[in-house]
């Protein structure tokens, strides 16, 4: 694979690391097949922060990475977090560049709107607050390790930046408070013709939990173009990408307070990011809007990838079972970059943070295991570049609190959603567009102009109106409801288990039941299948005694019609109009061909549609009067299909082989290109060259239908002359599955 290892220690500088001891942690990931690695100061570190002493040893462990192969070194623009004040000196140097937000507290029985101060956070939503922490941390960077941007260093990760985290001391807690900005009154009367402090006041004597709404996409709009574009622009302008995350992610109201509108501020992040320190895979806990608000932005980037931080507070003793479902759930939604949180260089900060270790660091005893981990982590970064299928759209709400709990309905039905911004269109690639309101509002389904107090209930009113392709049953039939399913353009399915169990399963897909083992924290990829076929898709008319036929179709299809021109004639009317057949006949077997002609009956309808022989014509059983073609709807087929799909080979496989055989049963197997042979019969097997194993492999099958299709189910009724002689009806080969033995 030429993808680099997407996995990237989070490199605490712990204790005063001595060139030796960088080389030997360095050498150490090098050796365990790691390509990249962040540069994190944080508690323990025994540097003066941003001293000279500091840089000579930030430059040192670039210029190791460098000589040992490195391909990527991330930058932490802060000393812990949150990014902005650089070490709080920004708020320290200046006071005008403290954080500002607005406070109500209840004074001698009335509700006091004010503006405050905060000096332990700077003001990100200030342009020359945000100019001087950038002057102060990526310019001292640039002007010590500027020759190494562009190439060797990737890119600055920024942590939970936020307008209001930073609450005001337990003594001063008010009744609510908010971010601010200069002249965030002027805007918010602007848009609502209201005054601000007022709706606050007002707002808070009918409801505690009062935000006033249109202040979300304010403050959004602010914080992301002096924060978030300005860092950008600066990192653009130097060869490098900004990444990291925000702050709450896992919940609308959180995020409001800290965020404004999350999409908004996360969209303008090059390399869009989130943080799951906890990784609790548990259905009912997984932070699976934390994962939609990185997939919006990272669509909103165009679908180039994002950097996670993760596992920084798993438990010490975390097995790879659970690192892999973790990985490739953060795959799933479009995440390409893995931060292991946390690799520290020695021990010392865990005497301040002392709550958690993490399983990263160079000395860990499966440090070796990595580069077998690390072809699991490319995988799941292939499937992120993927483009991903949708099934609904959720708009993203700052006022809807349980969100999450919309989104693990979703995951409990098999639902693939992606968020939308509140004033976005409904978009066209989805059957559903849910929107959750406000706490007390109930759900509304936008396409259907339907509602209802659950999500739940709008889906079981539309019942067959909403489908799905490709679902995960117990081998009873019931559809499993703590998997996570992700369903790819290309027709590839992912199956994560969220169960922590077990489980033999069966997908459906494409009129087929495959049955597949899903492990305790399993990962299942099931290929996308291109299916190419050598002939036309046929359907045989069938007339009454009155020489009469009826065909219904589902949907417009472009339609050819082959009459028999052998053993008498006839014209044929479709829909009442008159039909011409001449045209030579092509898409029926050679020897078929010369006894047609073709009409092209254009665009078809859906609907009925009526044909009849104008004159009687004898429709031989297995010579037709007339069979319609097309490119691949119609319910029959007559010659080779061929399916291809880049599948990843298990190191430990021996064998591949095939399921769902329809007659006559001849498979031909190729291996990037290669034939492996040809099988006629059962086992439907294959040896897999040593050379293949654990890669990603383009396999071919080309495999043959019946003849049968071509004569349609003309035998069916049970007056039918020459019944005892009818085959089983197959009207075309089922798609076949593989699997590794």
């Amino acid at each position: 694979m030429g993808r680099i290892n997407p996995l990237i220690p989070m490199g605490a500088i712990t204790g005063r690391p001595s060139h030796d001891e960088i080389v030997k942690i360095l050498t150490a990931y090098r050796n365990a097949g790691i390509e990249q690695y962040m540069i994190y100061p944080r508690s323990g570190c025994e540097l003066e922060y941003l001293s000279d002493e500091y840089f000579d040893t930030v430059e040192m462990i670039c210029a190791e990475a460098e000589k040992l192969g490195f391909k990527g070194i991330w930058l932490y623009d802060e000393f812990n977090w949150p990014s902005g004040s650089c070490a709080n000196r920004v708020p320290l140097e200046n006071p005008e560049f403290a954080a500002k937000f607005i406070s109500a507290y209840r004074s001698e029985g009335k509700i006091e709107v004010a503006i405050k101060n905060n000096p332990r956070y700077t003001n990100v939503m200030d342009p020359a607050a945000v100019d001087r922490f950038i002057a102060l941390t990526h310019e001292r960077y640039y002007q010590r390790l500027g020759r190494y941007f562009g190439t060797l260093i990737k890119g600055i990760f920024t942590d939970e930046p936020d307008i209001s985290f930073f609450k005001p001391p337990v003594e001063e807690i008010p009744l609510f408070f908010m971010g601010y900005y200069d002249g965030l009154e002027n805007d918010y009367k602007e848009l609502t013709g209201s005054d601000l402090f007022a709706d606050i006041a007002d707002g808070l004597r009918g409801d505690k939990y009062f935000y006033p709404t249109a202040c979300a996409s304010l403050l959004a709009r602010r914080f992301r173009s002096t924060y978030i574009d300005r860092i950008q622009s600066w990192c653009t302008n130097h060869g490098i990408v900004l990444t990291g995350h925000l702050m709450n992610e896992y919940s609308t109201v959180g995020s409001r307070l800290c965020n404004g509108d999350i999409l908004t501020v996360l969209s303008g992040m090059k390399l869009p990011g989130m943080d799951d320190i906890l990784c609790d895979t548990n259905i009912d806990a997984f932070e699976f809007l934390t994962y939609s608000t990185a997939l919006y932005a990272i669509e909103q980037q165009g679908n180039h990838g994002g950097f996670a931080e993760l596992f920084g507070c798993c438990k010490c003793d975390i097995d790879f079972a659970k690192l892999q479902q973790i990985i490739f759930l953060a795959g799933a939604f479009g995440i390409d970059h893995y931060c292991l949180g946390l690799a520290a260089m020695d021990p010392r900060g865990n005497s301040i943070k002392k709550e958690y270790y993490d399983p990263f660091s160079w000395d860990m005893p499966h440090l070796a295991a990595f580069e077998a981990w690390s072809k699991m982590a490319r995988r799941a970064a292939e499937l992120a570049g993927r483009k991903r299928r949708y099934d609904v759209a959720v708009r993203y709400s700052v006022n809807a609190p349980d969100l999450p709990g919309l989104l693990r309905i979703f995951v409990s039905r098999q639902i693939s959603w992606k968020l939308i911004g509140a004033e976005e269109p409904i978009p066209d690639d989805v059957q559903l567009v849910f929107n959750c309101g406000h706490q007390w509002h109930p759900v509304v389904e936008e396409i259907n102009n339907n509602s209802a107090w659950s999500a739940a209930l709008i889906l079981e009113r539309l019942g067959a109106k909403f489908q799905l392709s490709g679902t995960v049953h117990y081998p009873d039939g019931a559809l499993v409801n703590d998997i996570f399913i992700r369903r790819y353009a290309d027709g590839t399915i992912l199956v994560i288990d969220m169960s922590g169990r077990d489980r033999e399963l069966v997908l459906h897909r494409n009129n087929v039941q495959h049955g597949f083992r899903l492990s305790r924290f399993g990962v299942v990829e099931f290929p996308g299948w291109q299916l190419s076929f050598d002939h036309a898709h046929v359907m045989r008319l069938k007339f009454d005694s009155n020489g009469h036929a009826q065909v219904s179709l589902s949907g417009p299809q472009k339609l050819f019609l082959a009459l028999r021109d052998y053993a008498g004639s006839s014209e044929i009317t479709v829909d009442g109009k008159n039909v011409t057949a001449d045209l030579p006949c092509a898409g029926l077997p050679a020897s078929f061909n010369a006894l047609y002609r073709m009409a092209d009956l254009g665009e078809v309808a859906a609907g009925k549609h009526s044909f009849a022989l104008s004159d009687r014509m004898e429709d031989f059983p297995y010579l037709p009067s007339a069979i319609l073609l097309d490119s691949g709807t119609l319910p029959g087929y007559t010659g080779k299909v061929e399916q291809k799909a880049r599948i990843y080979i298990p190191e430990t496989a021996l064998k591949i082989k095939t399921e769902n055989h329809t007659p006559p049963g001849d498979v031909t197997l190729y291996l990037d290109g290669s034939c492996a042979g040809i099988r006629l019969t059962a086992p439907y097997q294959w040896l897999i060259p040593a050379d293949l194993r654990g890669k990603y492999v383009e396999i071919k099958l080309v495999y043959s239908s019946s003849i049968a299709p071509l004569f349609g189910e003309w035998w069916s009724a049970d007056d039918a002359p020459g019944k005892i002689y009818a085959p089983s009806y197959h009207g075309k080969p089922d798609m076949l599955e593989v699997i590794f033995e």
